[in-house]
């Protein structure tokens, strides 16, 4: 499977100056590769997994560490 990081359309959709690095693993890396589907940016992995993450959490505040 490939993962595009630096995809175009990742770009496109967002403004550069909205960009940040998250520094990860190597090994958490691989397991949100693992998780993508062909042509889909880690972005677009992330996105998904906040929103399955959300839908299984409905009733609990979205506050996320902002106390």
């Amino acid at each position: 499977m490939v993962i595009y990081t630096h995809d175009y359309q990742v770009y496109s959709k967002i403004f550069m100056s909205e960009v940040t690095t998250v520094k990860v693993t190597k090994r958490t890396r691989e397991k949100l590769a693992e998780l993508g589907k062909k042509n889909e940016t880690y972005e677009d992995i992330i996105e998904r997994l906040i929103e399955f993450y959300e839908k299984k959490s409905i009733g609990r505040t979205r506050n996320y560490g902002k106390d």
